[in-house]
């Protein structure tokens, strides 16, 4: 069983609404295009192209796709957005290619009414007209198969522990599963966050043994044996690494993760002079791996903006100030 993993993609992502970019590396052209004229578009590129990529590397084989939440990142998104950008750029995208293939969608935090968290208000059950090959996840699920699949969406995190000890206790046999997943049961120390559970958490509530867990939510990556964060499809902040793209393909049966990267476009934003040293390895880390970046910096960094665009002028696409433009 193969299972093409992708992360929390936020369409419609609203980062200062306001947003305009200069395409002009030294920020004075007058041609201004909206944060979407130079993010979406890219952001679903990179998806097709993976897609692309591994269906031609498996011709023959049975591949899932699994989406890990946050597929929105508001659920006011438009609807004729979000039908355009996911329901026919991804999904339609991936039916048109394989026919055959199956697509699970666990539904993330940001896909929900957050005021009521209840099940069924999820904006993602509009896709439920795909009928089988495409499944919506709202609620814990175990799907049985070559190897035991739990989904499990986010809920509450005070409900996350009990969740999971009465699933595990009207679900007995659960040896070697794998588990898809979006919720906050990792959190990297070094952004200075307590987490409030660990991978351990879920190991002993469950008391799984040789179980495999695929988590979205947390924007960045991380892998340990059986273990993986896929990280955010489209890193949007400084906080997180786009050493990896949010993207992975992983093989039940052989254990095998292959990830991929996304040097199509990372959104960078900038707030204040003590973080401009952190902006500069970014830069050089993003010039190394060929992604192009599209650069939001405040009003107080704006003697940088030229040296800066010069100095990246093969990667950084388009600039901008932030509050420098109010439509």
């Amino acid at each position: 069983m193969k299972f093409l993993v992708i992360g929390d993609l936020h369409i419609g992502k609203t980062y200062f609404p306001f947003l305009k970019f200069s395409m002009n590396k030294d920020f004075k052209d007058e041609k201004l295009v909206s944060f979407w004229e130079i993010w979406s578009n890219r952001l679903i590129l990179y998806v097709q192209s993976v897609i692309l990529k591994v269906f031609k590397q498996y011709p023959l084989e049975q591949i899932t796709i699994v989406f890990l939440g946050d597929i929105v990142d508001n659920i006011k998104i438009d609807p004729l957005l979000l039908d355009k950008l996911f329901k026919v750029e991804i999904l339609s995208f991936i039916l048109n290619l394989r026919p055959d293939c199956n697509i699970s969608i666990v539904v993330g935090n940001h896909d929900k009414n957050k005021k009521t968290q209840v099940i069924g208000s999820s904006i993602l059950k509009k896709f439920n007209d795909y009928g089988n090959r495409v499944k919506i996840y709202e609620e814990t699920t175990l799907q049985d198969s070559e190897r035991p699949i739990i989904y499990f969406p986010y809920i509450r995190r005070e409900e996350l522990i009990q969740n999971l000890v009465d699933f595990k206790l009207k679900n007995s046999n659960l040896e070697n599963c794998i588990v898809f997943a979006h919720n906050q049961i990792y959190v990297n120390d070094s952004f200075g966050i307590t987490p409030m559970f660990q991978k351990k958490d879920i190991q002993n509530a469950l008391n799984i043994s040789k179980s495999v867990i695929i988590n979205g939510h947390n924007h960045c990556y991380h892998y340990e044996p059986d273990f993986l964060l896929t990280g955010s499809v489209g890193p949007t902040s400084m906080k997180e690494s786009f050493q990896s793209s949010g993207i992975c393909l992983y093989d039940s049966k052989t254990s095998k993760i292959q990830t991929f990267k996304n040097n199509k476009m990372v959104f960078m934003s900038i707030s204040s002079k003590e973080f401009l040293d952190q902006l500069l390895v970014l830069l050089d880390y993003a010039k190394e791996s060929n992604c192009m970046v599209a650069l939001q910096m405040s009003k107080d960094l704006k003697k940088h903006v030229k040296d800066i665009s010069k100095k990246f002028c093969d990667i950084i696409v388009a600039t901008s100030l932030k509050e420098a433009y109010n439509d």
